[in-house]
């Protein structure tokens, strides 16, 4: 399976737009070539460099379903979201 983002390079710094410090919105997400018999994705951000123990997990979403393969930018801030699933 492979997950790229047009927003920031895979182990590059997250532009300040996706952050509390800019925008606060949420980057734009792809993948493909999951296992044929996924039921559903779930969706986990986290830091583990972050300066509290354990790191910060900054979005999770679930319920993702299967046929599904890209998340857009903005994702509007609420618990369920149509044609996407739950945040956490």
């Amino acid at each position: 399976m492979q997950l790229n983002s047009s927003a920031f390079q895979a182990g590059g710094p997250i532009p300040a737009k996706y952050t509390c410090e800019g925008e606060n919105v949420s980057p734009e997400f792809s993948w493909r070539d999951a296992p044929a018999e996924t039921k559903t994705f779930a969706f986990v951000i986290h830091d583990p460099d972050a300066p509290r123990p354990g790191g910060f997990t900054h979005w999770v979403v679930y319920n993702i379903p299967a046929n599904t393969g890209h998340i857009g930018e903005h994702v509007p801030k609420q618990e369920t979201v149509p044609d996407l699933g739950m945040q956490g």
